[in-house]
């Protein structure tokens, strides 16, 4: 698309977005707003790094928001590098000025993988940065996300790759497919800008009441704690400055010395977990610090840092006329045991507490849809999270225990009170609520356990009541209400969050149709090219059918025939195919030498690049059986096969110690030896003893 220049209006905020490349022979930067782009290249083909710089401080200027993918710590360092440049530089040539930016460029590169910071603090660059990136928290080690695995997750359609290395010297006729490529990358960003629309309105909504502060580039928990930050210094009287610094550390914790007086148990199971959590005494680095399993009521309980996790296992529970399926949840579990128990960080005080009530009571009076409600809530979470970040003012590990660690007892203390009630059963139990099975006449009964431990914990309960209910474990369910709304998670879930992997989601809409509405998995998978969405549930044509994987630095992929011959190296970082009747094999190779296949050993297609087709060749019967692989697990059919399948080894093994006990002691006279290996007790039973047996015959050592 040939080149046109953006224009500004008064009247509206100007995002471009944008993203550069560095190779050792050229260099360049392409911007894009309203579908326009404006390319700048610098290489011994063309240099504008003149033009570039007179973009760039028009743009600061005006206050654009120059928007990309990591662009604070790279893209934007590079930028501003080159604004910065001495006159020396300016007067290279232009294949020697790429050649220099791609050394520093590299340099930013090491800087960040030595977790050091970038050369410029992002208030020292030039033109104003909206990084999504940062925006998303994919800096954070769970949720890191390359732009790759970003356009897989949005079904981009182009996944792309140069297979050329930042050092190689590219050709001219090498430079417009660079160029092409930055195109493809700033169009993804575009698509990701618009995906982010919630995120970004929260930050300039949060930016205009607080000018003072710098949250563009803030993710939700960062924003959370800059916001606390100003309001605890405001209520404390002390500098920003100073108050950053402040935390409390100590060497130890004696979590006796922090559970909550009314903490109490009846039975010995419960309260040998009240005993375990008493002899804790945890040091600063609380990884893996305590783990305990205790089992009650033929389930298993456990806990640790994460909370209290309970779940009986694959099962499918349905409300009737004699029962229902109950919910029960702590409202604002954590933030109100801190508020209830004036648990706050040391060096906070108590007015710390103050604060967080006046938020947690503000926030009942804003309307969810207001993002201030949503800025309300990231201060409050942010809180509690920040107080075990060894990074962050609020850090206190004893504050950020003590409610972890009564909030799993005080979720203890309604499991059992709950599991005295005549024909209750508890399903799961999970961080800050339970699910449980109530007769219809205990209804009453399990209110009233409930309001008891509100009044003794001064914490409130929320209610909710499933129609159905269908568990794998702790971590996979699916879950209908009474209002017909579906709560999924884990395996379950069809629409994930865009840094985890959506791979084969027809799998997950036949699950759910399969459950909910009775539709036979064969039909859901078979017609789903053929018809539209599903309710609110998009259907995404091919897109659904697709698997994608992280190329990891130890292993590479390879696609081969089915004798093994090698078709071709895969060299990208992130790849996306599907699984097809007439494809090829997909292998993993690691760098040790070990080989897997993937997928079952079944044929792919790669699928890269979009096309239209007609038939695409899937391979039904893969998804099929990878819905009834889940179905299987809920509904008991998996435990009944292996029941089976153990069932029939223990067959075939009695069969053949019968025939070794016919063949060596009944129907001939055993030697000692054959005896000893061949007599079992209840064939014995059967068949009778041998009349008499033979010594074994020994071999004969020379000396």
């Amino acid at each position: 698309m040939e080149d046109k220049k953006v224009e500004e209006t008064k009247e509206e905020i100007i995002f471009l977005t944008y993203d550069i490349e560095t190779f050792l022979s050229i260099f360049c930067v392409v911007f894009k707003y309203r579908g326009r782009y404006k390319t700048f290249e610098i290489s011994e083909r063309k240099d504008q790094y003149e033009e570039l710089i007179a973009f760039l401080k028009e743009g600061a200027l005006k206050r654009w928001f120059f928007t990309g993918f990591n662009n604070v710590r790279f893209d934007g360092q590079v930028l501003q590098w080159l604004i910065e440049a001495k006159e020396p530089f300016k007067k290279l040539t232009g294949k020697t000025k790429a050649k220099h930016i791609m050394e520093f460029a590299q340099s930013v590169i090491t800087k960040i993988n030595n977790k050091e910071f970038p050369p410029y603090q992002e208030s020292k660059l030039s033109c104003q940065q909206l990084d999504l990136f940062l925006q998303s928290h994919y800096n954070n080690r769970a949720r890191s996300t390359s732009l790759k695995w970003l356009e897989y997750s949005m079904n981009w359609k182009k996944i792309q790759d140069l297979p050329y290395k930042f050092d190689e010297v590219l050709e001219i006729d090498k430079f417009d497919e660079v160029i092409d490529y930055c195109h493809n990358d700033v169009d993804a960003t575009e698509e990701f800008f618009k995906k982010s629309e919630k995120l970004i309105q929260l930050r300039f909504t949060q930016q205009s009441e607080n000018p003072h502060l710098e949250l563009f580039n803030k993710s939700d928990s960062s924003i959370g704690e800059a916001l606390f930050l100003d309001l605890m210094s405001e209520k404390l009287d002390i500098e920003k400055s100073k108050l950053k610094k402040m935390q409390t550390r100590r060497k130890t914790i004696e979590l006796k010395d922090i559970i909550l007086p009314y903490i109490q148990f009846e039975t010995p199971e419960f309260n040998s977990v009240l005993e375990f959590f008493k002899e804790q005494v945890i040091t600063e680095d609380t990884k893996d610090a305590f783990k305990h399993l205790m089992i009650f009521d033929e389930g298993e309980y456990f806990y640790g840092l994460g909370g209290l996790h309970f779940a009986r296992g694959n099962s499918i529970f349905q409300s009737d006329d004699e029962k229902i399926v109950l919910s029960i949840d702590f409202a604002s579990f954590y933030p109100n045991i801190s508020i209830k128990n004036k648990f706050f960080p040391e060096h906070l005080s108590e007015a710390f507490c103050v604060l967080y009530e006046e938020l947690f009571e503000k926030r009942k009076l804003i309307p969810k849809s207001n993002p201030q409600n949503t800025a309300i809530k990231l201060l409050l979470n942010s809180a509690f999270g920040k107080g075990g970040d060894e990074y962050s003012f609020l850090y206190d590990k004893l504050f950020q225990m003590a409610i972890t660690v009564n909030g799993q007892l005080i979720l203890s203390m309604l499991c059992e009170q709950l599991s005295k009630v005549d024909g209750v059963k508890i399903v799961m139990a999970n961080t800050d609520g339970l699910e449980l099975i109530v007769p219809k006449n205990k209804k009453r009964e399990v209110y009233n356990t409930c309001v008891s431990i509100e009044n003794l914990t001064q914490l409130q309960l929320e209610y909710s009541v499933y129609d159905k209910l269908f568990t794998r474990d702790i971590n996979n369910y699916l879950g209908i209400d009474t209002d017909g709304k579906i709560k999924t998670k884990g395996a379950f879930e069809i629409d994930v969050e865009l840094h985890k992997n959506r791979s084969q989601r027809i799998v997950q809409i036949a699950v759910m149709r399969y459950f909910v509405y009775n539709v036979p998995v064969e039909e859901t998978i078979k017609n789903h090219l053929s018809v539209g969405n599903y309710g609110k549930i998009e259907n995404q044509g091919i897109y659904d059918f697709c698997i994608g994987k992280k190329i990891q630095s130890n292993q590479h992929y390879t696609l081969e025939k089915e004798d093994g011959e090698l078709i071709k190296t895969v060299d990208d970082k992130v790849i996306r195919f599907y699984v097809s009747s007439n494809g090829d094999y997909l292998r993993k190779n690691y760098s040790d030498g070990r080989k897997e296949i993937t997928v079952g050993g079944s044929k792919i297609k790669m699928f890269m690049d979009y096309y239209d087709s007609k038939n695409y060749e899937i391979d039904y019967e893969y998804y099929i059986n990878q819905t009834f692989k889940i179905i299987h697990s809920v509904d008991g059919t998996e435990e009944r096969l292996e029941n089976e399948r153990k069932a029939l080894i223990e067959q075939k093994k009695r069969e053949r110690e019968e025939d070794n006990y016919l063949k060596f002691i009944i129907l001939k006279t055993p030697t000692q030896l054959q005896y000893n290996s061949y007599w079992r007790q209840y064939l014995a039973d059967i068949h009778g003893e041998p009349e008499e047996i033979r010594p074994s015959k020994t071999k004969t050592v020379l000396q």
